[in-house]
């Protein structure tokens, strides 16, 4: 998958080349501190910067796993809400393509001025 180019994530903004981190630290066990360089020896700009995790976005398949302490995106909260629904109303739902035995049989289709249409 590695096509031999190196994966930039920031660039220097005095100079526009790739940063490379040089040092980071965590401080906290979701948030990491993070010291950029300039890959530029003329220009050697250093920055500094924070990553953190915020959210969790689908929880781990280990079934012995530690429930998180981060609260779940919004996004994992619907599918978890559909995915209830769902099983509260699996037969409640009609299905487009199957009619029920208590349906009535569907109307022929008509033109235009109601004569049955020849297919």
């Amino acid at each position: 998958m590695n096509d031999g180019r190196k994966r930039v994530v920031f660039r220097c903004e005095a100079c526009g080349c790739a940063l490379k981190k040089r040092n980071s630290y965590l401080s906290h066990q979701f948030l990491r501190h993070d010291v950029y360089v300039c890959e530029n020896p003329l220009c050697s700009a250093s920055y500094a910067g924070v990553s953190e995790l915020t959210h969790i976005a689908s929880p781990s398949g280990v079934p012995e796993a530690a429930a998180s302490e981060l609260p779940p995106t919004p996004a994992y909260v619907r599918n978890q809400a559909q995915a209830a629904w769902r099983a509260q109303h699996v037969d409640a739902q009609a299905d487009l393509f199957e009619p029920s035995a208590d349906a009535a049989p569907p109307a022929p289709a008509t033109g235009s001025e109601g004569e049955p249409c020849n297919p």
